[in-house]
């Protein structure tokens, strides 16, 4: 779907940046209170596709752990410091 539905969809977007997403870290969940879907991981898949795909791109799937639980509050939402990070890295590319 991603392949054919979707990328050719964002080619035609001007000035587009795709904002990947991170790794899950299982066995840490940070503040979110509930349970998390088993198969969370598969946007993973599409993630490496569009970052592979798409020009302008921050790529945080390469984030280690300690970045992961440093720059998100709960594998998923980021914090502060993690919308400084992505805000760094837009800057960087519409210079």
């Amino acid at each position: 779907m991603a392949k054919d539905r979707i990328l050719p969809q964002l080619h035609h977007m001007e000035n587009l940046i795709w904002i990947g997403c991170n790794r899950v870290i299982r066995g840490w969940d940070g503040n979110y209170p509930g349970e998390r879907p088993i198969n969370m991981d598969v946007i993973q898949h599409y993630n490496a596709q569009f970052l592979k795909n798409i020009d302008n791109t921050v790529d945080i799937s390469k984030w280690t752990n300690d970045e992961i639980m440093k720059y998100t509050c709960d594998n998923i939402h980021l914090t502060k410091a993690g919308m400084d990070y992505i805000k760094k890295e837009i800057v960087k590319i519409i210079k």
